[in-house]
């Protein structure tokens, strides 16, 4: 099994490689849709994608035109904080450049979320495993964040099939997620 910091330089070198992930994160999101629990919920968090991960403001724009209720994160001292959005003109750069809900707006208390209301969770991460397991960017965010969700909420690591490998080191605050959805794969986290 690879060390964490052995899996992240994978995926660096990985992603210098990668020239466009458009096609590809339309593939994931074609699958990810296919699945019953994503049309089955209505209370829906998604990240907003960074640099080379999977694509999610298309996804996040069908889902709001599906009337679906969409949460996005953004950190505020240090940890993830809720927003439901109404369409993504209420999104800015922020913490590292990442699209965040409008510093203006998060002051509205009623688009607040509470971890525990949401039904679905699309997790982003630098690697996953077959059986669940997540490689953040070593920062712990969703780790801390995914420990305060209900657990019934499903929780969806979207990824290119790169960015799987056979076993994720997985430590005591680690948190795995309960399915992995690449382009061209769908795996279950056995419970």
């Amino acid at each position: 099994m690879f060390s964490k910091d052995e899996i992240r330089n994978m995926i660096s070198i990985q992603k210098q490689d990668v020239s466009d992930t458009r096609e590809i994160s339309r593939q994931v999101i074609a699958r990810l849709m296919s699945l019953l629990e994503m049309k089955s919920c209505s209370v829906i968090m998604s990240y907003v994608d960074f640099g080379k991960e999977v694509r999610t403001v298309p996804l996040i724009f069908e889902l709001l035109n599906q009337e679906k209720r969409v949460v996005v994160p953004y950190c505020e001292n240090g940890e993830i904080q809720l927003f439901r959005i109404k369409n993504l003109k209420e999104l800015a750069p922020g913490y590292f450049g990442i699209l965040e809900p409008k510093i203006e707006l998060r002051q509205l208390s009623e688009r607040r979320v509470l971890p525990e209301e949401l039904q679905l969770i699309l997790v982003p991460g630098m690697a996953f495993d077959p059986q669940g397991g997540r490689l953040g960017r070593g920062k712990g965010f969703y780790d801390r964040f995914l420990k305060k969700t209900s657990k019934n909420s499903l929780k969806i690591g979207l990824a290119f099939d790169w960015q799987i490998f056979d076993a994720i080191p997985m430590s005591e605050s680690d948190q795995y997620v309960d399915v992995v959805v690449t382009q061209n794969d769908v795996y279950f986290r056995n419970l």
